[in-house]
């Protein structure tokens, strides 16, 4: 094992344009290893002042020099004050380098679809990590459709691991719908194991609305072939979008630590308080790790907000809020973080509360890992002196 390379910028304040074109928030500058590979995982969020049809504010990671946006998000807020919304974005890539890549730059840009809409930007942060031959990749980058409540194939990963580990596989898409108010799913289907990820009904506000399919889980996985699918439908037979679906199975015995938790399970509150519904506790080494989040919130209201937040050690991370644009719309958001952290007893949470008490907040699909970057220290060796006689 060992480390593992990996290079990261963060920009968390807020900032905020009322412009059509593109606006900078923060760009990753690194120069990567010839013909390599690297993961890309990047989070935040975004909002937009206009409640009018078809304005939205926009997103996207764009690669300069490949001329290429990695993936774009877009939405409308159904509440644009008291509180206003903040929709996650969220996404991961695979970057692949020749034999003399030069210095590589990948901007996180925003802006308004229509000039003089006000659209903010906070919480931004992109990691990216050098892949190693045991981590197995699936993408499908171009827009699929369907009309169809069956579950349609959007992409696949097979593939057969040499020995039986563990695995932190995370799937990500960009999903619309083409009617205001529409709805659609999309899950990860792990066929081997006859179980599947993140299948909840998410419903767009406005039908230009490109927004996150996100989901996370550590399994173990045997010596016999595995597949994966990331699936799309329509709810109700609306024409419905997904693009930029990509899945991703990092292989844990490469990183020299790592710590998990996950639950799926449907849980919610009616508290006005954040209230705790997935805990990670660890000791790492005091070294440099990735943390990565990943979970789905609905409030059951199309008048109050939930809020859903990522805390270490009780102080939030990174926080969206949503008023739903229906009471069984789900939403996901993510984080990804790289922190130099300290050798003492460290907790991360998913926490969740309501704008209102009295009004349910659900939250589904929890996950959070934390993966060691560096190599751990080699134990210092003893040295004994001889004595004269």
């Amino acid at each position: 094992m060992g480390a593992r390379q990996s290079f990261y910028v963060e920009s968390l304040g807020e900032s905020s344009t009322t412009s059509a074109t593109e606006q900078v928030k923060t760009t990753l500058t690194f120069t990567p290893d010839a013909n390599s590979d690297y993961w890309l995982i990047a989070s935040g969020a975004f909002t937009c002042s206009s409640t009018i049809d078809n304005h939205q504010g926009q997103v996207d990671l764009w690669h300069n020099e490949a001329s290429t946006a990695l993936f774009y998000q877009a939405g409308q807020v159904k509440e644009p004050s008291s509180p206003q919304d903040w929709i996650a974005f969220f996404g991961i890539a695979k970057l692949s380098f020749g034999a003399s890549p030069g210095q590589q730059n990948i901007d996180v840009q925003y802006w308004s679809s229509h000039s003089g809409d006000t659209t903010k930007i906070k919480d931004v942060r992109v990691l990216v990590i050098k892949a190693d031959a045991a981590d197995k990749y699936a993408e499908s980058l171009t827009q699929d459709t369907t009309t169809s409540t069956s579950y349609q194939t959007k992409t696949t990963l097979t593939f057969t691991p040499a020995t039986t580990g563990d695995y932190l596989v995370i799937a990500s898409a960009v999903r619309a719908s083409d009617a205001n108010g529409a709805a659609m799913r999309a899950r990860l289907n792990y066929v081997t194991g006859s179980f599947t990820y993140g299948d909840k009904t998410w419903y767009c506000k406005d039908d230009f609305d490109n927004q996150a399919f996100a989901t996370m889980e550590k399994l173990t996985l045997s010596t016999a072939s595995q597949t994966f699918r990331l699936e799309y439908r329509s709810e109700s037979g609306t024409l419905c979008y997904i693009q930029h679906a990509r899945i991703l199975a990092l292989r844990l015995d490469k990183f020299d630590n790592s710590y998990f938790a996950s639950n799926q399970s449907v849980q919610n509150t009616s508290s006005a308080s954040d209230q705790d519904f997935l805990t990670l506790t660890a000791t790492p080494l005091a070294l440099g790790h990735a943390i990565i989040a990943v979970g789905a919130y609905n409030t059951v209201s199309t008048s109050v907000s939930a809020y859903f937040n990522v805390a270490k050690d009780g102080s939030s991370l990174a926080e969206v809020v949503r008023e739903a644009p229906n009471t069984a719309s789900w939403q996901d958001a993510g984080l990804a973080q790289q922190e130099a952290l300290s050798a003492v007893s460290t907790t991360w949470k998913w926490r969740a509360r309501a704008e209102t008490g009295g009004t349910t907040v659900n939250v589904a699909g929890l996950a959070i890992a934390v993966l060691q970057l560096e190599a751990t220290p080699a134990a210092a060796r003893r040295r004994y002196m001889a004595l004269a006689g």
